[in-house]
């Protein structure tokens, strides 16, 4: 006998389900447990892309107020955003706790960082 089990392709972890052997005289029963394991399959999505207004002279923080994405696989701190391209009218800055680092990124190039 050749029993396969088949997930859902949902993001349940665990499953199970009881089996019955006889041999016409005795029978048993049993849980089986099956583990899935997960896979990153989820593309992320962009939430919220409200844009920003920033007065001349002015620097504004760009959090997840104005930019927000999430992916069903991935933890929020976990995500990646890549910028393919910059500001020619200004620059971008990264702020990880007290500590800002500017990146002059026509120079840098395109900056990745974790958010």
């Amino acid at each position: 006998m050749d029993l396969m089990y088949m997930h859902d392709d949902s993001e349940n972890t665990e499953d199970s389900f009881i089996i019955q052997v006889s041999d016409g005289r005795h029978q048993l029963q049993r849980q089986v447990t099956v583990k899935v394991l997960p896979v990153n399959d989820e593309k992320p999505q962009v939430i919220r892309n409200n844009g920003l207004q920033v007065d001349l002279g002015e620097a504004r923080l760009i959090s997840s107020i104005a930019l927000f994405a999430q992916d069903g696989d991935t933890p929020s701190a976990e995500l990646m955003y890549t910028f393919s391209s910059v500001p020619t009218q200004g620059l971008l800055q990264l702020k990880v706790g007290a500590v800002i680092h500017t990146r002059y990124c026509d120079i840098i190039g395109p900056v990745s960082s974790t958010v």
